[in-house]
């Protein structure tokens, strides 16, 4: 069975950056450009990862962290990234979420086939 991973962004560079990378790796890679079209996808298919940008601005408020592990099967990683101006701030609001990780926008380029590949 193919692995299916989400992505919540609007940002043409990662989009097509990530969709490009799982192609190769055989990930189906769903786009979403808002927080109802996230949840209807969750629901809808067995994910391994989701993707967050913390610079597009639709993300927010965020969405419900425990929402999103409680209705996906199994273990699922959630990886947020955003500009290196603001790691520090987004690390620090959101420390007391389940995310697996944040990381700056050039980290997380230079770590795609890893994670995905997870």
């Amino acid at each position: 069975m193919k692995k299916v991973a989400i992505v919540l962004a609007n940002d043409l560079f990662m989009t097509s950056k990530i969709k490009e990378v799982g192609k190769h790796l055989d990930v189906e890679i769903i786009l979403c450009s808002n927080k109802n079209q996230l949840k209807i996808e969750t629901e809808k298919n067995k994910l391994f990862l989701i993707i967050l940008d913390f610079d597009d601005e639709n993300i927010y408020p965020l969405p419900n962290i425990d929402f999103l592990k409680k209705h996906t099967e199994g273990n699922i990683q959630i990886i947020g990234y955003v500009n290196h101006m603001r790691i520090n701030k987004v690390k620090n609001e959101f420390a007391n979420m389940d995310f697996d990780a944040i990381m700056t926008r050039s980290e997380f380029v230079k770590k795609i086939p890893d994670i995905l590949n997870a």
